[in-house]
């Protein structure tokens, strides 16, 4: 088993539960409060996850061809998988932390009892148009976040879902000193909508740091507004672990299904593309 569950935020849970249960164990929205709830440590640790999973795989890379690269200056480029398994951690990342951003829009929500947008970006139009009225030490904190990196991280989340991939380049290089290093950038200017204007110097935004850096950014913002919506008197470790199903048939004893063997989802894929190959030619003698 990993340690990717682990609690990030320890004073999070605290709020959590005090949010979910705020107005009694009978309430008729504790099971919708719970599941808005829960998004947000969740979200987080997905980042996390994605941003171990992608320091991993490129440390891995690394090892792999350290052999490989021997001259210095000369450049080996990553083959297809390679760079696609680094772009896999770089897109999660993105989409997690993102969710994350939006996952807080609850918290504030319940806490202050009102109603809002469903996302950081909706909250930070309306704040900065006067149509939002936040106390002042959150809507400091959110700011601040928002203007100095959650605006952009937003704009790599949409680039990356509705435009382009986000990094799909990658080299492996020895320096002088004889250190590998890795060369895996991503553009500097995500908010362009037209692809073809995208840059990748001047300056150059590496992704392993720009990931790094933007986990620790949001960790942080979420951990400074969740410490000020938490109530003076509870507990920040405390935590019930009490069971709420989204699925009222979880309450029952229903019978499941068994795991797929390892290989099963390959097997699946390959004769999937089998009977597309079969259609094809049929097609093809059709049109003959």
């Amino acid at each position: 088993m990993d340690d990717t569950n682990l609690i990030i935020i320890q004073h999070l849970a605290a709020l959590k539960d005090h949010l979910t249960y705020q107005h009694g164990m009978n309430s008729a929205s504790l099971r919708k409060t719970a599941m808005s709830l829960e998004q947000l440590p969740y979200c987080l640790a997905a980042s996390y996850a994605a941003t171990i999973s992608l320091m991993n795989r490129a440390q891995s890379i690394a090892a792999w061809h350290d052999k490989d690269v021997g001259t210095t200056g000369l450049s080996l480029w990553l083959d297809q998988g390679e760079k696609d398994s680094l772009a896999f951690s770089i897109d999660t990342f993105l989409e997690s932390a993102v969710r994350t951003q939006n996952a807080l829009i609850p918290y504030l929500g319940s806490s202050l009892s009102m109603s809002m947008p469903s996302s950081l970006r909706d909250v930070m139009s309306k704040l900065t148009k006067d149509k939002l009225k936040l106390p002042a030490p959150i809507a400091e904190q959110l700011t601040k976040y928002w203007n100095g990196c959650g605006k952009r991280l937003r704009a790599y989340r949409d680039l990356s879902q509705h435009f382009a991939l986000v990094s799909s380049e990658g080299t492996l290089k020895r320096d002088a000193s004889g250190m590998l290093f890795l060369y895996l950038t991503i553009p500097n200017n995500p908010e362009v909508k037209n692809i073809s204007q995208l840059s990748f110097v001047d300056p150059i935004v590496h992704a392993l740091p720009y990931v790094l850096n933007e986990l620790i950014k949001v960790i942080a913002v979420v951990y400074r507004i969740t410490d000020l919506l938490l109530p003076l008197g509870i507990d920040r470790s405390s935590q019930f672990f009490t069971l709420i199903p989204r699925d009222e048939a979880m309450s029952s004893i229903r019978s499941g299904i068994n795991i797929p063997e390892p290989g099963v989802v390959e097997h699946e894929v390959a004769e999937c593309i089998k009977r597309q190959d079969v259609w094809r030619e049929k097609r093809r003698e059709i049109k003959q």
